[in-house]
Protein backbone atom coordinates (compact mmCIF):
# COMPACT_ATOMS: atom_id res chain seq x y z
CA UNK A 1 0.00 0.00 0.00
CA UNK A 2 0.96 3.29 -0.89
CA UNK A 3 1.29 6.10 1.28
CA UNK A 4 -1.69 8.89 0.92
CA UNK A 5 0.52 11.60 0.88
CA UNK A 6 3.94 12.28 -1.64
CA UNK A 7 6.65 13.67 -0.06
CA UNK A 8 8.80 16.08 -2.52
CA UNK A 9 12.12 17.39 -2.29
CA UNK A 10 12.77 18.58 -5.78
CA UNK A 11 11.95 22.44 -6.31
CA UNK A 12 11.79 21.40 -10.69
CA UNK A 13 9.01 18.79 -9.95
CA UNK A 14 7.32 20.56 -7.35
CA UNK A 15 6.77 23.47 -10.10
CA UNK A 16 6.36 20.87 -12.97
CA UNK A 17 3.17 19.50 -10.11
CA UNK A 18 1.77 22.74 -9.53
CA UNK A 19 2.03 23.66 -13.18
CA UNK A 20 0.00 20.66 -13.57
CA UNK A 21 -2.58 21.51 -11.33
CA UNK A 22 -1.85 19.79 -8.05
CA UNK A 23 -0.72 21.62 -4.85
CA UNK A 24 0.84 20.76 -1.82
CA UNK A 25 -0.75 21.03 1.48
CA UNK A 26 2.47 21.67 3.59
CA UNK A 27 6.28 22.79 3.02
CA UNK A 28 8.51 21.99 5.86
CA UNK A 29 12.47 22.07 6.15
CA UNK A 30 13.98 18.63 7.32
CA UNK A 31 16.09 19.67 10.53
CA UNK A 32 18.73 17.20 9.66
CA UNK A 33 19.91 18.11 6.13
CA UNK A 34 18.34 21.50 6.25
CA UNK A 35 16.71 20.60 2.81
CA UNK A 36 12.75 22.19 2.00
CA UNK A 37 10.00 19.47 1.25
CA UNK A 38 6.36 19.75 -0.22
CA UNK A 39 3.68 17.48 1.28
CA UNK A 40 1.25 16.49 -1.47
CA UNK A 41 -1.71 14.30 -1.16
CA UNK A 42 -1.77 11.32 -3.65
CA UNK A 43 -4.47 10.88 -6.29
CA UNK A 44 -4.23 9.21 -9.46
CA UNK A 45 -3.36 12.53 -11.66
CA UNK A 46 -0.96 12.82 -9.26
CA UNK A 47 0.44 9.30 -9.27
CA UNK A 48 0.51 9.38 -13.33
CA UNK A 49 2.34 13.21 -13.04
CA UNK A 50 5.23 11.57 -11.00
CA UNK A 51 5.05 8.08 -13.54
CA UNK A 52 5.69 10.94 -16.15
CA UNK A 53 8.18 12.77 -14.52
CA UNK A 54 10.61 9.74 -13.86
CA UNK A 55 10.73 8.70 -17.37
Amino acid sequence: MKSPVYICYDANQKKYLIEHGERYYVCGLNPTNKRTFWVFMRNDKLNDLITEWNR
